[in-house]
C-alpha cells in the first residue's frame, strides 16, 4: 500500500513529465579561407548560401576587405571548399 500512496501523491501534484534526449557533443572547428574573387555584397550572399548548404548551423564571418571567410562548424573543411568552388568562388584554406 505504501507504494500506491506515493504514486497517488505524486500524481496529485500534476507535474509535467520530463523527457530526456541524448546529448551529442561535436567538435567545432574554426576554418579560415582566402576567397580572392570575392568583392561585393552579391559575392558575400552567394558564399553564405554555399556554406549554409553544407551546414545550416555554421557560424560565418566574411571580411570583404581581406577577402577571407571564417567558418565555425563541425563539418570537414574540404566540404566547404568544394561548395565554394561549385558556387564559383575557389578558395584556399588558411591556417586558423
Amino acid at each position: 500500500m505504501e507504494g500506491q500512496e506515493v504514486i497517488i501523491i505524486l500524481s496529485m501534484l500534476d507535474l509535467p513529465m520530463l523527457e530526456t534526449s541524448p546529448v551529442i557533443y561535436t567538435q567545432e572547428n574554426i576554418m579560415k579561407f582566402n576567397v580572392p574573387d570575392m568583392s561585393c555584397g552579391h559575392c558575400k550572399a552567394t558564399i553564405e548560401t554555399a556554406i549554409k548548404s553544407v551546414d545550416e548551423t555554421a557560424k560565418i564571418e566574411i571580411d570583404l576587405a581581406s577577402k577571407t571567410v571564417d567558418i565555425t562548424s563541425a563539418v570537414n573543411a574540404g566540404d566547404f571548399a568544394e561548395a565554394l568552388e561549385s558556387s564559383g568562388y575557389p578558395s584556399t584554406a588558411l591556417a586558423g
